[in-house]
């Protein structure tokens, strides 16, 4: 792309693309345009004056979800489930140190597989930690919506009814 003589990148999916290009549009002095790299170190080091973005980055989202959660919610109790992405590892981060500075006690911090055939396993540590109604407590799903699609189905029928959040992912 860069010896067709490209004056612009728009793109990448994920931030782990992002990233890894990076450093070749920055050589060039290629501006780059995300609208789904949101990883907060993209910007906030000063290291990436060509990328730019169109939502919100995972800090502000986390920042949403948390407030969200114990202001109109009135979270007491919650986990985090994150695939183990860049992505979702960072975002569970930011949601995880919210929620405990915001006096939300977080019972379970667990990574997940990416296309796991069950989350038998990681529900039942939900039950366990009764995370698992909807009076003060939530499931923050930290990772891409194909998985968490398939996580909240197998919940729902195990009989969770926490309240689930995710991003954007």
């Amino acid at each position: 792309m860069i010896a067709e003589n490209v004056i612009a990148a728009i793109g990448h999916i994920c931030n782990n693309l992002t990233e890894a290009d990076l450093p070749s549009y920055l050589s060039e002095n290629i501006p780059v345009i995300s609208a789904a790299s949101t990883n907060p170190s993209l910007t906030n080091d000063g290291k990436c004056p060509n990328f730019f973005w169109t939502i919100s980055h995972d800090a502000s989202q986390a920042l949403l979800q948390v407030g969200f959660a114990v202001k109109a919610l009135g979270m007491k109790k919650a986990a985090a489930i994150f695939d183990q992405g860049n992505y979702g590892k960072e975002m569970a981060g930011l949601v995880r140190n919210g929620l405990e500075q915001n006096g939300v006690k977080v019972w379970v911090f667990e990574p997940t597989e990416s296309g796991a055939e069950s989350y038998s396993e990681l529900i039942g540590k939900l039950r366990k930690a009764k995370v698992n109604s909807s009076n003060g407590t939530a499931v923050f799903f930290s990772g891409y919506h194909p998985e968490a699609v398939k996580f909240v189905a197998e919940a729902r029928k195990e009989r969770n009814n926490a309240y689930f959040i995710s991003g954007d992912g």
